[in-house]
């Protein structure tokens, strides 16, 4: 039977791998980004470089949860790969303990690192991608933000008394409460455009959508300018 200071021993090299990793990975994504951000505010010298790299800093947590699977399944291989090389494993079969027996301390440490990534870290990590939208919207004004939009990101379809509205925004923020880049569609109950609304940001509340800077064209299809515009909403 494997003792409890091998396993202590395998499972803080396996931690220690990981660590390793994680931190790695972090920075490179950060870096990656770092160097796209860049590029938007190419055309915007007076833009703060820290501004960008915090930015980045705080959207690069949401993408290394997704590849955190995958850097424990590397870290493992690292750490027994190192003990195989240092001969330590192969003292330890000489001594009785299977393989089965080493593995047990990696997954326990494993179970115990998703269960802290799960309740802890991934909160925190969506926490600040949330803070990042917050971010890039005052960094790029809203006209850049629609010229770097190379796809829209955000459909929302909602009921209204006179039919239904399709709103589709640049950026969400907020759970969705807040949108910047905001077109809408207003449908008549048969399914046929009456209204479209363009407008810098929308923000829900009071069960009513209020617009700002609203471009609103009716059947006419002649534009009118309002500085704050309200339609109704069931969300």
């Amino acid at each position: 039977m494997i003792g409890r200071t091998l396993s202590l021993y395998i499972a803080s090299r396996f931690t220690r791998t990981l660590v390793i990793m994680v931190v790695s990975l972090l920075a490179f994504i950060i870096v990656v980004d770092f160097i796209d951000q860049l590029r938007k505010a190419a055309e915007h010298p007076e833009i703060p470089v820290l501004q960008l790299l915090k930015l980045s800093s705080l959207k690069a947590p949401v993408f290394l949860d997704k590849a955190f699977p995958f850097a424990s399944l590397f870290a493992a291989m690292i750490t027994l790969t190192q003990l195989n090389l240092r001969l330590e494993l192969v003292v330890a079969r000489a001594a009785g303990v299977s393989a089965w027996q080493f593995l047990m301390p990696v997954s326990a440490a494993a179970v115990l690192i998703g269960v802290f990534a799960s309740l802890v870290y991934n909160p925190l990590a969506v926490t600040a991608f949330e803070m990042s939208k917050d971010v890039e919207t005052t960094i790029f004004d809203s006209k850049d933000r629609m010229r770097q939009a190379e796809a829209s990101e955000y459909w929302i379809q909602q009921e209204d008394k006179n039919g239904s509205s399709i709103i589709n925004a640049r950026i969400a923020r907020d759970a969705g409460r807040r949108l910047d880049d905001v077109r809408i569609l207003r449908l008549d109950e048969s399914g046929r455009v009456y209204e479209r609304i363009d407008a810098a940001d929308a923000e829900l509340g009071n069960g009513e959508w209020t617009i700002h800077k609203a471009r609103v064209m009716g059947p006419d299809a002649v534009p009118v300018m309002h500085d704050v515009y309200r339609i109704e909403s069931d969300l």
